[in-house]
């Protein structure tokens, strides 16, 4: 690592009880000119999927050879690895319960690792506190000159676990061609995220235009932004992650549709 490494947080600790801070200072304590950089404390308690989402929309962004500490980690303590991955030049350590391969989906994985060299580890490691004991401290482990293959030994990419498949699915019906998906998380604005990516809707409509998509067998118009409709309208567009969204102009898709587990969304093909 450089004099000067990166290193990004996420988690769903919040930042009210300190344990941000805890890990903070486990990191600095080993490396003190560590720059640190939070993408967000405020994932739902325990929603995997949506601490997966908030690192993937954000890891790019940041230079290469930065280490990004991802803990939503319901399984503490128990029989799950605690992993180091490396992907598109990043190095991403946290539990292996679909958090990083969630984030990194679509980005070749050219190494993963266990984490079980105990320098890379706490002294005395709490089951409740990873995120300070392992993840923070093998981060700050790495950035003291360590090299990553000496964290522990490899895993084959394909035994990482991945969350839930949510891809959408192309149907074919008496009414056409659509493309069925869902709404995976809502973010702090009540717009819902969906499973649909805007190269798919590219793919299956090619050069023609997109009138409406129905949630939950609600027509909705398909725009560019939310100003493209009335003050309390909704609309669909691609969002700046690349999937398609659902929010009401000024207001909440939520409140009109539901929460994200209940909506179903269909794009005519």
């Amino acid at each position: 690592m450089g004099n000067d490494p990166i290193i990004t947080l996420t988690t769903d600790f919040g930042t009210r009880d300190g344990y941000v801070g805890a890990m903070i200072g486990v990191i600095v304590r080993q490396c003190p000119t560590a720059r640190i950089f939070t993408i967000t404390h405020d994932v739902k308690p325990q929603d995997i999927i949506g601490g997966a989402w908030a690192l993937r929309n954000a890891w790019r962004w940041f230079p290469r050879e930065t280490i990004h500490v991802a803990v939503v980690d319901p399984g503490v303590g128990t029989d799950r690895r605690p992993i180091l991955v490396r992907a598109g030049g990043h190095t991403f350590v946290g539990p292996d319960n679909g958090l990083i391969t969630g984030a990194i989906a679509g980005t070749m994985i050219d190494v993963a690792r266990v984490i079980e060299n105990p320098g890379a580890r706490a002294p005395e490691t709490s089951a409740t506190f990873h995120g300070r004991d392992v993840f923070a401290w093998a981060a700050g482990w790495l950035t003291c000159g360590n090299e990553w293959p000496a964290i522990g030994g490899p895993i084959r990419p394909h035994h990482l676990v991945r969350p839930p498949d949510e891809s959408p699915r192309v149907r074919k019906d008496q009414h056409g061609t659509s493309i069925q998906g869902r709404a995976l998380l809502a973010d702090r604005f009540g717009n819902l995220i969906t499973s649909i990516f805007g190269t798919l809707i590219d793919e299956a409509m090619g050069p023609r235009s997109i009138p409406e998509v129905r949630v939950n067998g609600t027509p909705v118009r398909f725009g560019r932004t939310f100003g493209d409709v009335g003050d309390g309208e909704s609309i669909a567009y691609v969002g700046s992650g690349g999937q398609l969204e659902i929010a009401i102009n000024g207001g909440s898709a939520v409140e009109i549709f539901g929460n994200a587990a209940s909506v179903v969304v269909s794009v005519p093909a």
